[in-house]
């Protein structure tokens, strides 16, 4: 049985799509089943190909506090996303870190703004505000889940965006932290120190050290710069070998 919201939805747009009345007729007359193959057709046709998208169910957000918030922006913005195999864009969507979950919203003139929890499994990567994130599963390093690509080349580097849902007696925080991975040789090494980063890259140790230090990059400021400039030049020695 089809979830209410979805019914909902499909009855909506079934008598507001006034193009496929008389279709919708005929089919209805034939049989009920003919009828809601049509309303589905009809309900798929009018949200257009991002209709597969608003399969999952309807997202709730936690009671907050002025400021505070469970996303990794807290905007509605367009995003790419790669859903079952297919690509969409211009999807508006939230990421919300605190449960790992791809939000998106649909406004249209038949009903309020409604919010979809998509299916997470099917997600293979999603582009946000010039963010990439993949999504890992099955791997025995990294625990499944959506990571932000800082760094793709034969190294790879990615973090983690995590906030974790603190309820208080008179307030609601959502405390942010990030982790980051280097890719290697097939293998996802934890790193979050210079020394962590330059020891998973020990082979090139010394001329990364000198390549911070000539390019004035001090790593405790910009952590996520240094890590992904650090795999780059590492691939880069390496390839002049």
């Amino acid at each position: 049985m089809r979830p209410a919201l979805d019914l909902f939805l499909l009855l909506l747009i079934f008598f507001s799509a006034t193009k496929l009345q008389a279709q919708t007729a005929a089919a209805a007359s034939a049989s009920p089943e003919n009828a809601e193959q049509v309303a589905i057709a009809t309900y798929r046709q009018a949200m257009g190909e991002e209709a597969h998208l608003f399969s999952g169910s309807e997202f709730i957000s936690y009671p907050v506090s002025v400021g505070e918030h469970q996303f990794f922006l807290n905007k509605l913005l367009e995003a790419s996303l790669v859903y079952d195999g297919l690509t969409y864009e211009r999807v508006p969507i939230f990421y919300d870190i605190v449960n790992d979950d791809v939000i998106v919203g649909r406004h249209d003139e038949f009903s309020p703004t409604i919010y979809i929890k998509v299916h997470k499994n099917k997600i293979t990567q999603f582009k946000l505000d010039g963010h990439t994130f993949i999504h890992i599963q099955d791997n025995s390093t990294l625990a499944p889940g959506f990571y932000e690509q800082l760094y793709s080349g034969n190294l790879q580097v990615l973090a983690k965006r995590k906030k974790v849902y603190k309820k208080e007696v008179v307030t609601v925080t959502f405390p942010a932290d990030n982790y980051y991975y280097l890719l290697k040789a097939g293998t996802y090494f934890p790193v979050k120190s210079k020394g962590s980063v330059l020891k998973v890259l020990k082979e090139h140790k010394k001329e990364l050290s000198q390549y911070l230090k000539a390019n004035n990059i001090i790593f405790s400021q910009n952590r996520e710069f240094a890590i992904a400039k650090l795999a780059e030049q590492y691939d880069l020695l390496t390839q002049a070998k």
